[in-house]
C-alpha cells in the first residue's frame, strides 16, 4: 500500500509493507497510527524534507511482527536499506567505548577527591546523571529508530533551527572528543619508545587512518572490534587487582585529601561517564531495537561502574614508597598513574602490558566516537542541515564514508593539544548539547503523545522532571565552574553557529531555490 504525502515543495512516498487489513481496508487503529507517525513529515517545510536516510518504523509485537516503511523523495529511486548488523552485545561494546575505555583517564578522581569521594562519585554519578540520559535514549531511539539519533529527535521537536544548533555543538564536541584518543594511544604506547614530535604525528595519522577503515566497514565491524578491545583492556586490571588484594585495607577507602578540588573532581567524573546517548546515532542499524536498547544501556552502566570502581578500591591501598604520606601518594594520581602502579606490583613486564592495554582502550574510544559522530553528521545531512556531500553512503558497506573521512581529518590537529585543556572543553560542549537533548525529549512528549513508543519511561510528567533535575543541575554546575577560556569559547561558538545558520537558511537555501 503506497500513500502520497506532500510537505512544503517536496512530495514524499511512504511504502507500507505487510500491514494487517480486512478486504484491503486498514483497521482504524492502524490508520490512526499511520496518520500520527506521518504527522512529523507532513508538517515539514520546504527547507526540511524526508530523504533516503529517514526510515519510518511501525512496531507492535503483540499484534504483528515488524512493519517498516521508507520515506523517499519522488526521484524514481528505490529506498536505501541500511544493513542491521548491531546485536545487543555489539551495541554494548560501542556504547561502552563511547563512555569508557577501561579505567584509564580516571586517575584524577583519586587525586582531587581521595578514595572516599572517588568511589562515591563513581557509584553515584552513573545513576543520577547517566541513567536518566540512558532512559531518554532508549525511549527516543525505539520511538524514532533512525540513523542520526539525537539530530533527528531535535528536528522532530524544534525543527530545522534546533536540529542545526544541536548538530553544530555535537559535531564540535564529537571532533574534540575523538581528537583526544589518538593522542592518548600515543602517550601510552609510543612515548616510552620514541617521543619525537614528528614521529608522534606520523604515527597518530596512521592510527586515525586504520580506524577510519574499520568504521568504513560498518557498525558491525566497529562493534566486533570493540568487544576485542574490551577484553584486552580489562584483563590486565583483573591481574593487577589479584596482585593488590593482599594489601587491601578498607580504612584507606575513607581517606580524603586535605583539600577536595570539587570542580576538577566533577569534571573528571563527568568526562568518564558521558556518551550514553551515542547509542542513538546507530538506531537505524540495530537488530530488534525495542528489545535491545534498554537492556544494552543498563548493561553498559553496570559494566562501566564495575570497571571503574574495582581498580580504585584495590589499587589505592598499594601506597608506594611506603614512607610517603597518604596525601603525597594521592597527589601522584595523574593520568597514566595506573601504569606506575603496574610497575610497582609486577615490574617492567606488567607495566608494558598495561601500556599496551591502555593504548587498545584509546583505540576503542576513538573507534566508538568516530562511529557516533559520523552517523550524527550523516543524520544532519539527511535533513538538509549539512552539506549534501555528507549525505552519501559507501556503495558496498552502506556507511557514511564522507562523514567518517571529514571527522578523521578534523581530528588530526588535536594530536598536538594538551590533554587537560581538551577534556574541559569536551565536557562543556557535551553539557550544552545534553540540555538540548533533554528539552527535545520533553517537547516530543507534549507534541507527539500518540506516537508509539515501544520502550517508554512510564511515569508522570512531574516525575520525569524530578528524574532529570540532577542531570541538568550537574551540567549547569559544570558550565558555571568552567575556566574563562572555555566560557569565551562557548560565546564564540554561539556567535559562529548562528552566523552559520543565517548563511545557510537565508543565503544558501535561497540560492538553491532560485536554481
Amino acid at each position: 500500500m503506497d500513500s502520497l504525502a506532500g510537505g512544503g515543495d517536496t512530495a514524499v512516498y511512504v511504502h507500507q509493507h505487510e500491514l494487517p487489513s480486512v478486504d484491503g481496508v486498514l483497521p482504524p487503529e492502524y490508520a490512526a497510527r499511520r496518520e500520527s507517525e506521518l504527522e512529523p513529515i507532513l508538517r515539514q517545510n520546504d527547507n526540511t524534507y524526508a530523504s533516503e536516510a529517514t526510515p519510518l518504523y511501525y512496531e507492535d509485537e503483540a499484534l504483528y511482527s515488524t512493519t517498516t516503511g521508507y520515506a523517499e523523495e519522488l526521484l524514481g529511486d528505490e529506498p536505501v536499506h541500511v544493513s542491521k548488523d548491531l546485536t545487543m552485545w555489539r551495541l554494548v561494546a560501542i556504547t561502552y567505548f563511547a563512555v569508557a575505555g577501561g579505567p584509564f583517564g580516571l586517575e584524577g578522581v583519586v587525586k582531587f577527591g581521595g578514595p572516599l569521594w572517588a568511589l562515591i562519585g563513581i557509584l553515584v554519578v552513573p545513576f543520577v546523571w547517566a541513567l536518566p540520559v540512558s532512559l531518554i535514549t532508549a525511549e527516543l531511539s525505539t520511538m524514532i529508530p533512525e540513523t542520526g539519533g539525537y539530530i533527528v529527535w531535535m528536528q522532530r521537536a524544534f525543527g530545522p533551527y534546533g536540529a542545526f544548533m544541536l548538530g553544530f555543538w555535537r559535531t564540535f564536541s564529537n571532533i574534540v572528543d575523538a581528537g583526544l584518543y589518538p593522542g592518548m594511544f600515543l602517550d601510552y604506547v609510543l612515548s616510552p619508545i620514541d617521543d619525537r614530535r614528528d614521529v608522534r604525528f606520523v604515527a597518530g595519522v596512521f592510527v586515525i587512518v586504520v580506524m577510519m577503515l574499520v568504521n568504513t566497514r560498518g557498525v558491525g565491524a566497529v562493534g566486533g572490534w570493540n568487544i576485542l578491545m574490551f577484553l584486552l583492556t580489562v584483563l590486565p586490571f583483573v591481574v593487577l587487582i589479584v596482585m593488590a588484594a593482599p594489601s587491601f585495607d578498607a580504612s584507606v577507602l575513607s581517606r580524603t585529601p586535605a583539600v577536595v578540588n570539587w570542580s576538577s573532581l566533577l569534571t573528571v567524573l563527568l568526562w568518564n561517564n558521558f556518551g550514553y546517548d551515542a547509542a542513538s546515532t546507530v538506531a537505524g542499524e540495530v537488530q530488534e531495537p525495542t528489545r535491545v536498547y534498554f537492556r544494552s544501556l543498563i548493561t553498559t552502566i553496570l559494566l562501566v561502574a564495575i570497571v571503574y570502581a574495582a581498580p580504585v578500591m584495590f589499587l589505592t591501598c598499594v601506597k608506594f614508597p611506603a614512607s610517603a604520606s597518604w596525601d603525597d601518594f594521592f597527589d601522584q594520581w595523574d593520568e597514566g598513574f595506573f601504569v606506575d602502579i603496574a610497575h610497582n606490583l609486577g615490574g617492567a613486564g606488567m607495566q608494558r602490558w598495561l601500556q599496551v592495554a591502555a593504548g587498545m582502550g584509546s583505540l576503542g574510544l576513538f573507534n566508538a566516537s568516530l562511529c557516533a559522530s559520523s552517523h550524527a553528521l550523516y543524520g544532519m545531512a539527511a535533513y538538509n542541515l549539512a552539506p549534501s556531500a555528507f549525505n552519501k553512503l559507501h556503495k558496498r558497506y552502506r556507511t557514511p564514508y564522507t562523514c567518517i573521512i571529514f571527522i578523521c581529518v578534523c581530528c588530526a590537529p588535536f594530536l598536538i593539544f594538551d590533554f587537560d585543556t581538551i577534556v574541559e572543553m569536551d565536557v562543556v560542549l557535551y553539557n550544552i548539547s545534553l540540555v538540548m537533548e533533554v528539552a527535545a525529549f520533553f517537547r516530543l512528549r507534549i507534541v507527539e503523545p500518540r506516537t508509539p513508543r515501544p520502550f517508554k519511561i512510564d511515569v508522570s510528567m512531574p516525575a520525569l522532571v524530578v528524574m532529570v533535575l540532577p542531570t541538568i543541575a550537574i551540567a549547569i554546575f559544570g558550565l558555571a565552574t568552567s575556566s574563562s577560556r572555555t566560557l569565551l569559547m562557548i560565546v564564540g561558538g554561539f556567535v559562529v553557529s548562528n552566523i552559520a545558520w543565517v548563511i545557510k537558511y537565508y543565503w544558501l537555501d535561497e540560492d538553491a531555490k532560485e536554481q
